[in-house]
């Protein structure tokens, strides 16, 4: 039988590197039994056009092979603005953002979440 903490799900939360809130709205709100494992993606408050969104689009699966190596069991990027900044039209378990490339660091083959 596993701990307590063995048994806890694992949230991935993808954010700006400029954000301050998110991580801690999402500690306020997840259900006992769940954590959140923050990966910030490089923005600053002097690029925040275009070049600042590709940029931290850019950087959107590496964040999320760094997260599926703490197992995560979901990811969510708290960006709304970045999740729709020219977004190709692809179907949910094609979405970079919520797929960790795919697949579970560990050699799973079901996405993450999915």
């Amino acid at each position: 039988m596993k701990g307590v903490r063995g048994a806890r799900k694992r949230i991935g939360l993808m954010v700006s590197s400029t954000n301050t809130t998110c991580e801690a709205d999402f500690q306020l709100v997840v259900p006992r039994g769940f954590t959140v494992h923050g990966q910030r993606l490089w923005l600053t408050n002097d690029a925040l056009g275009e070049e600042g969104m590709l940029r931290m689009n850019a950087e959107i699966e590496t964040g999320a092979r760094y997260l599926a190596t703490a197992s995560v069991d979901a990811i969510s990027y708290g960006c709304t603005t970045g999740s729709f900044f020219k977004r190709p039209r692809l179907g949910p378990r094609d979405d970079r953002a919520h797929r960790a490339d795919g697949r579970r660091a560990g050699g799973g083959d079901e996405p993450i979440g999915g």
